[in-house]
């Protein structure tokens, strides 16, 4: 605009004051592709949200990713190697972010996570009672009256996890 205007200046003339156009102005514009995209990306991001599912049980982590092409999940809680969290700043301050499970070579990523630092903590929490659990199971012998449990070196740092009654090495059940 301005060019065609300085070029049109007579010998004597000069601009006082200049106009211009106003941003709301590109408005209906930028709402109209907003919407036109919005029609063609949500029902994409709909799919992907009903097809992707995490959880973890007290024993094992579960996981659903995709609609068409499903990539499961399904490990024990004490195969999980690594969890990462990346998020970025729209995801902190709405409180969501992708939850990155590493077990050996394979990963998978669940976008879009609510809350994922709890859920992290929650599942390290587990993770932790499920292999005390694993780890106090009773040994099988031949014989049926003996049950035997295995020592446990760690027992200092859980001290009220298990009772006394089942720290003891051997059981005899009373016999009539």
């Amino acid at each position: 605009m301005s060019r065609y205007i300085e070029k049109d200046l007579g010998q004597y003339e000069w601009i006082v004051q200049k106009a211009t156009m106003h941003w709301a102005y590109f408005l209906p514009d930028i709402l109209f592709c907003f919407i036109l995209i919005g029609f063609i990306t949500l029902p994409i991001s709909l799919l992907k949200r009903w097809g992707t599912e995490l959880a973890f049980t007290n024993k094992r982590l579960l996981g659903k990713v995709g609609v068409f092409n499903i990539d499961e999940l399904d490990i024990p809680l004490n195969r999980v190697s690594d969890i990462k969290i990346k998020s970025n700043l729209i995801g902190k301050l709405c409180g969501f972010g992708t939850i990155i499970i590493t077990m050996g070579t394979r990963r998978m990523r669940f976008v879009a996570v609510r809350q994922p630092e709890k859920f992290k903590n929650a599942l390290r929490e587990q993770a932790e009672k499920y292999q005390l659990e694993q780890y106090h199971q009773p040994i099988a012998t031949n014989n049926p009256w003996v049950t035997q449990y295995p020592q446990n070196p760690v027992w200092e740092n859980y001290p009220n996890y298990y009772s006394q009654q089942q720290q003891t090495n051997y059981y005899y059940p009373q016999q009539s």
